[in-house]
């Protein structure tokens, strides 16, 4: 069968195994031996600890025979001791295409012995420095424009941590145009430097300025960031198609909180502009609450100008108190061009569902929350009618009063919820009304507000729901971690023949216990399938502790041995914590066990 894939399917395979599997396939065959050795030498990381063993001359050394495999090279650490290897490490990796230096030397002599000119091939690199180093743009730039391949370029610094203290700021929008003058190719910025306030005065010189227009993705770290930055940018990269903003905290007890009337003059400067990032699809915004007007003013431009956002990510991050006026844009940026909108409210301190400041997204089909507050599930429904994809974390889901008036049925295909608290309503719910539904995730949900039956059970009814794959682990009930599932398919089955109050209806059923592997040196749990007289035990113990009769087993404390979870020797006793009944009409795969479910973590 292997000799059947192109060598890129295999390429690509290998790029997803982890080291030691890719080592491993490696050797299976020929047709594996390199593409899989490829994969595995394709990114080496060089250290202080590490380095010498690099040129060891010795027949055995993998690193020299398979230098000419590595395509990524990280260099962390190194200190000034190491520079007698750098003329060897450029001989060795002369072809490179991509470098990531981290610069952690005090002294900044590191960076100055490489020699840029043995590395033209890179297109990708990326330079963090990790102490307070003052950075001289013009020495920087001049050094780096020999790299005339390089299209992404990233610089950071944590010498902002300094510099609010010190008042130092090492970037103009000056050294910013000295940048583009040397490395005019650029495709791809990602600073994160202090960067200077601009003088109003210079707004006049700004508008003159040369375009970068082959820059198409943008990213800055900076809580200096404003109007006239902004209008930098806007004049300076109009191909943009993604931008990057974080205005982050640092200092911000010394700085003032910017007033309404700031923001209108704001405003009143970018509207002056003939466009304002005119090619603009993606969009990531993190800010905190000190500096909500400015993150206002970002989308209310945005809007102002007609940009068709495609995709928009949020984070806000509130801080202690906050004005009673929050942006309204935070959940309107360009609704009716959306497709992707990803929305992350840390701290935030909203009394009322978060979703009572929706709009309606005609043309939205992901959805990603993470917030900390109510979601009332049937008003995103209801203003996403296209939704395909709803991912929610760490929210309280619940349906909203509205809920019986059932507007029609909706095209939701999968839905994850990870770190929720909600109740089985609202899965009734999306079973009824998302019947297209065909995956279901469900990790660290919480039904604390609903006791058991007597019975012991909490039935989690989507018997309309026609799933292709169910993932669910760690569901509570109150303060009990489930151990206890059963997996019911109702298909070709009259609802009202099923025996609802024990358990023994003709709906196709598993049982399963989620407990410690004994044979496995991590603590990872993972599923036990009960078999037949084993479910006759289950099923007597629901009805007779239904009756008070039971007396099988002792219920008491058991001492959770890691994560809630036992030996398998405990299943009966774990009986009391309740059991958890997943009935759908059908289902094709479902994972229960940690294990498979992190095994599967990139799933949606």
């Amino acid at each position: 069968m292997i000799p059947k894939f192109p060598y890129e399917i295999i390429s690509l395979i290998a790029s997803h195994l982890e080291s030691y599997d890719q080592s491993t396939c490696a050797l299976v065959c020929k047709q594996l031996t390199e593409p899989f050795q490829n994969a595995h030498w394709y990114r080496l990381d060089m250290n202080n600890y590490i380095i010498k063993g690099f040129f060891n001359k010795s027949q055995n050394n993998t690193y020299l025979t398979n230098a000419h495999r590595v395509v990524e090279l990280t260099i962390d650490g190194l200190n000034e001791h190491c520079e007698k290897y750098y003329l060897k490490m450029q001989q060795l990796y002369p072809d490179i295409k991509r470098l990531e230096y981290y610069e952690s030397s005090q002294t900044n002599q590191i960076l100055k012995m490489i020699n840029w000119n043995s590395w033209k091939t890179l297109s990708h690199l990326k330079i963090s420095f990790h102490f307070k180093i003052i950075i001289v743009p013009r020495t920087l730039f001049t050094k780096l424009s020999v790299l005339s391949c390089l299209t992404h370029l990233t610089l950071h610094s944590i010498l902002s941590v300094w510099a609010v203290y010190k008042n130092q700021a090492p970037f103009s929008w000056l050294d910013i145009e000295l940048l583009h003058t040397f490395l005019p190719q650029l495709e791809d910025l990602d600073v994160k430097f202090m960067l200077t306030p601009i003088p109003k005065q210079d707004i006049n010189i700004i508008r003159r300025i040369t375009p970068a227009y082959t820059i198409k993705k943008f990213c800055c770290s900076n809580h200096y960031i404003n109007a006239y930055w902004m209008f930098y940018f806007a004049l300076k990269y109009p191909n943009l198609l993604e931008i990057e903003l974080e205005i982050d905290g640092l200092g911000i007890s010394e700085r003032p909180i910017t007033q309404k009337e700031d923001y209108q003059n704001e405003i009143q400067l970018l509207s002056t502009l003939d466009r304002f990032f005119p090619c603009l699809k993606k969009t990531r915004v993190r800010a905190e609450s000190f500096n909500e007007w400015r993150f206002s003013m970002f989308f209310d431009t945005l809007l102002y100008f007609n940009v068709n956002i495609e995709t928009a990510k949020l984070s806000y991050y509130e801080k202690c108190t906050i004005e009673p006026n929050k942006p309204k844009s935070l959940l309107s940026v360009t609704p009716e061009s959306l497709r992707v909108l990803w929305i992350e409210l840390l701290y935030f301190s909203d009394e009322e569902p978060i979703t009572k400041r929706f709009v309606l997204y005609l043309g939205l089909v992901e959805l990603h929350f993470e917030v900390y507050v109510q979601i009332e599930i049937d008003v995103i429904l209801d203003k996403c009618p296209l939704l395909r994809l709803l991912y929610i974390k760490s929210g309280k889901v619940y349906l909203s009063e509205q809920s019986n008036n059932i507007t029609g049925p909706h095209p939701l295909r999968r839905l994850n919820l990870q770190g929720i608290i909600s109740n089985t309503q609202v899965f009734e719910y999306i079973s009824f009304r998302c019947k297209k539904l065909s995956f279901l995730k469900l990790n660290s949900v919480d039904f604390k507000e609903f006791a058991l039956t007597e019975t012991r059970r909490l039935l989690f009814d989507m018997s309309f729901s026609q799933l292709d794959t169910l993932i669910i682990c760690n569901i509570r009930l109150k303060y009990d971690k489930v151990k206890h599932f059963i997996i019911e398919q109702v298909s070709n089955v009259d609802d009202g023949s099923l025996d609802l109050d024990y358990l023994e209806g003709p709906a196709q059923s598993s049982w399963y216990y989620i407990h410690l592997d004994p044979a496995r040196a991590e603590k990872v749990p993972c599923t036990w399938k009960l078999d037949e007289s084993d479910i006759k035990y289950a099923q007597e113990y629901c009805k007779n502790i239904k009756k008070g009769s039971f007396s099988g087993i002792s219920i008491g404390s058991m001492g959770e041995a890691y994560g809630g979870y036992e030996s398998k020797d405990f299943w009966k006793k774990d009986l009391q914590n309740g059991i958890f009944v997943v009935r759908v009409q059908s289902v094709k795969d479902y994972y229960l066990d940690t294990e498979k479910i992190e095994s599967m973590i990139c799933m949606l």
